[in-house]
């Protein structure tokens, strides 16, 4: 069984070109009108006005410095000294910094969102 998440976000090709930069992870699309992208990695994200169009029901937005929302993106990497780096020279907002855990090397961020994002070595 495959795993797969859909995003909402503001600016989809704003997260997409985050995400390639600080995972090294490669586009798989962006939608002409900018309104959806997916990574390789099988992440996708979504503009939040189709959550808004779409769903007939509340719709609260992720937001950048506003209560994380009730998940966290999780990645597997080489080098998480490097990806949180990258992460906070792009903008990113720290939560807390690399650091060896029971489980091994990890770190936490939050992107342009708000949206966590919590990176261990693969």
């Amino acid at each position: 069984m495959g795993v797969a998440a859909i995003v909402y976000v503001e600016d989809v090709p704003a997260s997409l070109a985050f995400y390639e930069r600080v995972l090294e992870v490669e586009r798989d699309h962006l939608d002409d009108d900018g309104s959806y992208g997916e990574l390789k990695s099988g992440i996708g994200f979504a503009a939040n006005w189709h959550a808004e169009r779409n769903l007939d029901l509340p719709f609260r937005r992720a937001e950048r410095d506003g209560i994380p929302l009730g998940f966290e993106l999780d990645f597997a990497v080489d080098d998480v000294d490097a990806v949180f780096r990258r992460a906070c020279e792009a903008g990113a907002v720290p939560v807390w910094e690399p650091q060896d855990k029971p489980w091994g090397r990890a770190a936490m961020f939050r992107d342009a969102d708000g949206v966590l994002v919590h990176v261990s070595r693969a």
